[in-house]
């Protein structure tokens, strides 16, 4: 690289040397704008590829990899911040099995109902 300091100091002609000057602030703005933008392009693929193995099952998204699922996750972290956040067990409410996402506290039930409550399924309908 070269060394713009000792280029300056060779150069005679004022206008050359503030040229110059400019033009080196200005490729030290497009390395950082170029740094940023390969950031946000190595965040996008990050995102399809997770997107690529979501699947959507008992209101709850999961990852699905070859034979492994993993999850369940938080469908609202996900579909509005792109977060992938692992829902907690939150037990039973109404009969019903619940999750609760700890990061923004929604609750979602898998539409299957625990065996410790009773209930009637014919309610349901």
């Amino acid at each position: 690289m070269i060394d713009i300091s000792k280029l300056l100091e060779i150069i005679k002609d004022p206008d050359l040397k503030i040229k110059i000057n400019d033009l080196f602030v200005e490729n030290i703005s497009l390395k950082e704008k170029n740094f940023t933008l390969k950031k946000k392009i190595e965040e996008f693929n990050k995102v399809e590829k997770i997107k690529s193995k979501l699947i959507f099952e008992n209101n709850h998204y999961y990852v699905q990899e070859k034979e492994d699922k993993t999850g369940p996750f938080c469908t609202k972290c996900w579909d509005s911040e792109n977060k992938l956040i692992r829902l907690h067990n939150g037990g039973s409410s109404d009969g019903r099995h619940f999750f609760e996402c700890p990061n923004c506290k929604t609750q979602a039930n898998t539409g299957e109902y625990n065996s410790k409550y009773p209930h009637n399924q014919a309610e349901d309908y």
